[in-house]
């Protein structure tokens, strides 16, 4: 996170020294985004730790953030480690949710989904009794200094309900 610190604090993290940096940048401080940390753990994978999801006994499903400073034709991994489902359909086949803001400018392409090598499985990590399991994609992003998201299911929040139950509301027709 580029404004992450413990207690709340706001203030801007360091850039590196160099002028030159290829780490990517990740965000979701935004309306159902759900990043709780991460970790660079190799010069182009990213360990990923999910917040866990709203009203429940600490599950960990729903996933939801941004990367910004991508570069095209790089193969990234990313894994998150913290999922708390013991099965899940991306080992019978279902791949993680990707938009580009530079594809659908250019192409008119939306969310998409992508990925290669994914796999789901127990890791050596919990808590309070419980296993986690790991979700691990690679993939290759279409354009340099990209805006990126990638999200567990197509992302529909509680503003898009809002302004549907409001057009049905002003609909005279109804």
């Amino acid at each position: 996170f580029v404004y992450s610190r413990v207690g709340g604090n706001r203030t801007s993290l360091k850039p590196p020294a160099d002028d030159y940096n290829d780490t990517l940048t990740f965000e979701a401080r935004f309306e159902s985004g759900n990043l709780q940390k991460v970790v660079k753990v190799a010069e182009y994978e990213y360990q990923l730790t999910l917040r866990p999801d709203l009203f429940t006994n600490k599950h960990t499903q729903w996933y939801y953030f941004q990367v910004t400073n991508t570069q095209a034709g790089i193969v990234y991994r990313f894994t998150i480690i913290n999922f708390t489902k013991p099965a899940s359909l991306y080992n019978r086949g279902m791949r993680p949710l990707f938009y580009s803001e530079k594809e659908a400018k250019t192409h008119n392409i939306g969310w998409q989904r992508i990925g290669d090598q994914i796999k789901y499985y127990r890791n050596n990590q919990g808590q309070e009794g419980r296993h986690y399991f790991s979700l691990t994609w690679t993939f290759q992003f279409p354009h340099n200094k990209d805006t990126c998201y990638f999200a567990h299911c197509y992302p529909y929040t509680y503003t898009n309900l809002q302004e549907y139950l409001s057009a049905i509301n002003h609909d005279s027709v109804r």
